[in-house]
């Protein structure tokens, strides 16, 4: 399994700028990648062509 972490930035004009992009092999190491990446404007992980989007820890999209 891959799981692809992307993140980065928006230029002039709004035209997505790739800025970090890396493979790994379980979902666990993509979301320390992906923690580490996301205080970049945009950042997520892809999975099998889907996207998912990752919370930050904490947050519980329920408000319980």
């Amino acid at each position: 399994m891959d799981f692809e972490v992307l993140a980065g930035q928006y230029d002039d004009g709004h035209e997505i700028n790739v800025k970090y992009s890396d493979v790994f092999a379980t979902l666990d190491d993509a979301i320390e990648a992906h923690d580490k990446v996301s205080d970049y404007p945009w950042a997520y992980i892809q999975y099998k062509g889907r996207t998912l989007d990752v919370w930050a820890k904490g947050n519980d999209p329920l408000n319980r």
